[in-house]
């Protein structure tokens, strides 16, 4: 009866041992996936408030809308741990990392992300004080009162270096991201290694024990009651112990499933960002483009107004000379009137003498008259003429004065169009990497529902075998009931 015990309690020993093994390997495998999800989305939040801020910041320099700054303002607190978390707790984001349970290479990668990308915080920051009239005052505050610096502001936001400090924090954590893939791929591949070896053990070990207990039985058949009631109650342990592994793994399963689901359809909505940011790109490029050519025509029109004011001028210089030659013209004929009536009377006194020549003086006379008159008309006719010459140049420099004003609205419209267009490039590379981490993210989601499906697949097996042993102690049972005669 001892042996019988011994060679049958231990191999159940056994199976129940590595049952448990399996469960605690299986539950390993889950919490390594859930915590290589959660580790992507500290590194996913890091370069998403970055590529926020820096969204923000580009937007206060060009319109000063104070909801942008407090916006901005609102993010780096939450991340800084000075404001609480959608989830109400109020925790830095590096303290976060730390938590984790990062490897120090890790950690030292995301550490580099984060120390560069407040770094940047300082290009942002004067930025946003250079649209307020504020400056660096060499003491690390800005209480140095200028004008206003919009270009400045501009300027730093969208520059070359800005861009290479935008690449120094996008860098490490795609460093990151692959040093915590290489880590938890091999963790759940050992751990994936170790539950099939369990299995495969465990259905030796299962194996061995029905063999063992049938030849016992042959020996002892009729004393194995108390045995045959312990194998019983133990495979039903095994079998209930399997249906929980594979019912867990099925609703981990499940629950990654769901999660792909939804992570496909935030993946198609960014792709559709994506093309609408790259519509609009190419919009702001013909709009800037149309300003180009619009503030080109309106220089043009400058130079056509100034060349008409030019020629006004002249029509007006040309005027005034006429305006003395007529004047001239005028007095000769005023003149001529004298020396008419005194011809006249000097004829007069002639008697009939002078009578032919009295006939002269009044022809004469009446022809000083004439020109008199019409140089008195024509006189009024220039003044007429240069006063509506005046009138006219007046216009014209209100005319010029708008296209001016226009043509510098123009200007400022393109700056703001340019502005726009460096905002949109920036949101669709922006977009991309949400894209691409939004994928590797799907990636790691479905290999989590992959191994949680071969866990359900190997916990149904384990239970098969359970209820095969199962049916292996309900024979023994009917052997033993029967009471065969032991061997000789």
């Amino acid at each position: 009866m001892r042996l019988l015990r011994l060679s049958t309690l231990g191999p159940l020993s056994g199976l129940v041992i590595l049952s448990i093994l399996a469960f605690f390997n299986q539950r390993s495998v889950n919490q390594a996936q859930a915590n290589r999800y959660e580790s992507l989305k500290l590194a996913y939040e890091l370069r998403a408030s970055s590529d926020e801020l820096t969204r923000l910041a580009r937007t206060y320099v060009v319109t000063g809308s104070k909801a942008y700054e407090d916006q901005y303002w609102h993010i780096l607190d939450v991340r800084n741990g000075r404001k609480a978390r959608p989830d109400g707790r109020t925790v830095p984001l590096r303290k976060l990392m730390q938590e984790q349970g990062f490897s120090a290479e890790e950690f030292a990668k995301l550490k580099q992300a984060e120390d560069n990308s407040n770094a940047l915080v300082t290009t942002k920051t004067i930025a946003m004080n250079a649209i307020k009239g504020r400056f660096a005052d060499g003491m690390g505050g800005y209480t140095r009162q200028a004008a206003p610096n919009p270009d400045l502001a501009r300027r730093i936001m969208h520059d070359p270096k800005y861009h290479s400090d935008k690449k120094l924090i996008m860098d490490p954590i795609g460093e990151f991201e692959n040093l915590l893939d290489r880590r938890t791929e091999t963790a759940a591949e050992n751990a994936r290694r170790l539950g099939d070896s369990v299995m495969i053990v465990g259905m030796l070990i299962a194996s061995t024990a029905a063999i063992s207990t049938w030849f016992s039985l042959r020996h002892h058949g009729n004393k194995l009651h108390g045995a045959i009631e312990e194998l019983s109650s133990t495979s039903g342990f095994v079998a209930t112990g399997a249906s929980q592994v594979a019912s867990s793994s099925r609703y981990l399963a499940d629950g990654a499933s769901e999660q792909v689901a939804a992570l496909e359809e935030i993946s198609g909505s960014a792709r559709e960002m994506g093309s609408m940011a790259t519509s609009n790109a190419g919009r702001t490029q013909n709009a800037s483009e149309l300003v180009s050519r619009e503030q080109q025509k309106f220089q043009e029109a400058t130079g056509q107004l100034a060349e008409m004011v030019g020629a006004m001028e002249e029509i007006d210089a040309a005027s005034d000379r006429i305006s003395r030659i007529n004047k001239v013209i005028d007095e000769i004929a005023f003149q001529t009137n004298i020396l008419a009536l005194n011809a006249a009377v000097e004829a007069a006194r002639a008697g009939e003498a002078g009578l032919g020549f009295a006939v002269v003086a009044e022809e004469v006379r009446n022809l000083s008259q004439r020109s008199t008159k019409a140089a008195r008309e024509t006189a009024a006719l220039i003044e007429e003429s240069s006063a509506r010459t005046r009138l006219g140049r007046t216009k014209v420099d209100q005319v010029a004065g708008s296209i001016r004003e226009l043509a510098g609205q123009s200007a400022e419209v393109r700056s703001l169009v340019e502005d726009v267009r460096l905002g949109s490039r920036d949101q669709l590379q922006a977009i991309e990497r949400i894209g691409a981490a939004i994928d590797q993210i799907e990636r790691v989601t479905k290999q989590s529902a992959s191994g949680a499906v071969e866990g359900s697949a190997a916990a149904e097996e384990l239970t098969a075998q359970a209820k095969g042993l199962r049916d292996v102690v309900s024979i023994l049972e009917m052997m033993v009931e029967s009471r065969p005669r032991p061997l000789r």
